[in-house]
């Protein structure tokens, strides 16, 4: 388990500075595959055959990469928004204050989210699993400004509306 770990983080890291690149507009040769592998491997401390048996292709390799670090977002961002308090506003302020999260809001792991986001549209793999991280984090901002529309007496506040801004201006920070 700690050989899987230990090729997962290296492959996202490694995403982040292209040296085992989830971005590429061809097949990759057996060769720079296994070579790739080898790569992972080694800075990863752990034997080659010991990625091979996790992880059948690089594809599948980056996307347990990608799922490592939806999780982790999700646990920060989770964790912001169960802060012991009543007040919609201090819960919605503490998950959107959790994009700055110095696990988070790094160099290589802004760097390894761009290089997914920018590849989800060619690869449906990355695209179902940045959908359905994107649709999972929406709700649950949804669910806090509607929270947060009510507790305030906003009426008139359109939750969608104010919802997509808020998670457009999240996302932005990055």
């Amino acid at each position: 388990a700690a050989s899987r770990a230990a090729s997962v983080a290296l492959a996202a890291s490694s995403a982040a500075d292209n040296s085992f690149s989830p971005i590429s507009n061809r097949v990759n040769s057996p060769t720079e595959v296994a070579s790739a592998r080898c790569r992972i491997s080694s800075a990863a401390g752990v034997a080659n055959g010991t990625v091979i048996q996790h992880f059948t292709s690089k594809q599948a390799l980056m996307a347990e990469a990608l799922k490592q670090l939806t999780r982790e977002f999700d646990a920060i961002s989770e964790a912001a928004e169960q802060s012991p308090t009543d007040d919609p506003a201090a819960r919605l302020r503490a998950v959107v204050l959790a994009h700055l999260h110095p696990a988070l809001c790094r160099r290589e792991r802004l760097a390894t989210w761009f290089a997914f986001w920018g590849e989800a549209s060619a690869r449906p793999i990355y695209r179902r699993l940045c959908r359905a991280r994107d649709k999972a984090y929406y709700q649950r901002m949804e669910s806090l400004v509607r929270e947060l529309a009510w507790a305030g007496g906003y009426a008139e506040l359109h939750v969608h509306a104010a919802t997509h801004l808020l998670v457009a201006a999240c996302e932005g920070i990055w």
